[in-house]
């Protein structure tokens, strides 16, 4: 629901390391990291964008938050 709720708000993100696209199975960098078998998020931004990186980061949060608030309510 998250990922699907970026994109459709035009928030570039994926499921995963840029090694696991396409696989059926978590990233085993995460599991290398955390010692265990996690999911992740990971969002990209663009450095050379018309708008502040920070209005970036603070609209990709606000949509994170609005995922979240639908999800417990």
């Amino acid at each position: 629901m998250l990922l699907f709720t970026f994109d459709l708000k035009g928030v570039a993100c994926s499921g995963g390391s840029a090694c696991t696209a396409g696989a059926t199975t978590g990233s085993h960098v995460l599991r290398g990291i955390f010692k265990a078998d996690t999911s992740a998020t990971k969002c990209s931004f663009f450095i050379f964008t018309l708008i502040p990186i920070t209005e970036e980061v603070d609209y990709a949060v606000d949509v994170l938050v609005e995922v979240y608030q639908n999800v417990l309510v």
